[in-house]
């Protein structure tokens, strides 16, 4: 039975979705059962970030509005907001540029713990049909997916624990193994742009990570 959630503003500044779905707090970032995300502009080269997840926000009617900066003049601002749509939630991030700068990639960025997932099987449902593969005890190759997605599920081997990340329509999205620099599995859902010039702006809309109980 896939959990339901309900959505309410609490006087901590954080959304809230409850049974079993994802807590959205300030700043923009989002957790579910230790698997965390929130908004990354990545710096040109991939030499540093700006991200709003330690940062920390009021919701204003249901929206959080957070700026950050990064290298070589990456400076960005961000609003987000959650709501209800029947038994989901959606979340929507729009991303401005405060400066010219070259990203190397704008996008909702989420970190799963690898050694604790070895086993999980994850499925990209592109427009070509599914992309699937299983998380190896070791690195084999880094890039996963790269390309289109209208959903990306994480699932157990056993199939009792399954989390989905779902598209009103296929989108951009890079799943990748980043265990090089460390113990992570990274899901980025965004683009690439060629630049990002000041007043530019990027959309990201899903629905976040359930866990299927």
């Amino acid at each position: 039975k896939e959990g339901r959630s309900k959505v309410s503003l609490r006087t901590d500044g954080t959304i809230n979705a409850t049974e079993g779905c994802a807590r959205f707090g300030g700043g923009g970032h989002v957790s579910v059962d230790g698997i965390k995300g929130a908004v990354t502009a990545y710096g040109e080269g991939w030499e540093g970030s700006a991200t709003g997840g330690s940062l920390h926000r009021l919701p204003k009617d249901g929206r959080i509005e957070w700026e950050a900066k990064g290298p070589k003049g990456l400076e960005i601002a961000c609003v987000e907001s959650a709501a209800q749509e029947g038994d989901a939630v959606r979340l929507k991030a729009t991303v401005r540029s405060l400066a010219d700068a070259k990203p190397e990639c704008v996008a909702f960025a989420f970190n799963i713990d690898a050694p604790s997932h070895v086993g999980w099987t994850w499925t990209a449902e592109t427009p070509k049909g599914p992309r699937t593969g299983v998380v190896p005890v070791e690195m084999k190759v880094m890039g996963l997916y790269n390309g289109l997605a209208k959903s990306f599920t994480f699932a157990s081997p056993d199939g009792a624990k399954a989390y989905t990340w779902a598209f009103a329509e296929a989108r951009p999205i890079t799943w990748q193994d980043s265990r090089r620099w460390g113990h992570d599995l990274t899901l980025r859902l965004g683009t690439r742009p060629k630049t990002f010039p000041k007043g530019a702006e990027i959309p990201i809309d899903f629905t976040p990570p359930y866990r299927r109980v």
